[in-house]
């Protein structure tokens, strides 16, 4: 069985891809209005939701952070490139890689130790906000965080990350699984967020 936390990434018919694209070009209109974003996914939508958002940033050629907790970097990669979807204007915090003892130097990733490492997460997205010139984070995903880490401080954190994000002028999209154990965030996230989207 798997963990509602780390979703499958289910290929989606062409049907479903083009509501998809139409519900998130939608919310994405307001690019330059909406700041902190949620996309709460069913767990078959999860992969779709993600490879359509990141292909519409990279469309307009905004310049971003990926960070992901679910999959390697490189993983992410051959899904985007399998996508067609080019990796030039992302940076990769990748929290997979190393406890599997995979990583490599690589100028457009930066590893932390394990999914739950929020302090090691802090530093590296402040440290990329701080050296680089970015218009958006991708968070991938609260729902992976929920699985490691309590309600209270994973609280904490997208407080933090809503906050990093408004004070540096960059759009934050957060991806959640909508399930039983994500809904304990919402309350925060409505109060947190500019939008939040049901996908």
């Amino acid at each position: 069985m798997k963990h509602a936390g780390k979703p499958s990434p289910g290929k989606p018919s062409k049907m479903d891809s083009v509501v998809l694209e139409k519900k998130l070009f939608e919310n994405l209109k307001g690019f330059g209005e909406n700041k902190v974003n949620t996309f709460y996914v069913t767990p078959e939508k999860y992969r779709s939701t993600v490879l359509t958002l990141l292909g519409y940033l990279a469309m307009a050629k905004a310049k971003g952070i990926y960070v992901s907790l679910n999959l390697s970097a490189t993983t992410v990669k051959e899904h985007l490139k399998q996508s067609g979807v080019s990796t030039s204007n992302l940076f990769f915090i990748d929290a997979v890689s190393k406890s599997l003892g995979l990583t490599s130097p690589e100028p457009d990733v930066v590893y932390v130790s394990r999914p739950g490492a929020l302090t090691e997460l802090s530093v590296a997205i402040g440290e990329a906000f701080l050296h680089g010139k970015f218009n958006f984070i991708v968070f991938d995903s609260l729902s992976t965080l929920l699985t490691y880490e309590g309600l209270d401080t994973v609280e904490r954190f997208v407080h933090y990350l809503a906050g990093k994000a408004r004070a540096n002028g960059i759009h934050a999209y957060l991806i959640a699984v909508d399930d039983e154990q994500t809904a304990k965030l919402v309350p925060l996230l409505h109060q947190v967020c500019d939008a939040c989207v049901k996908i």
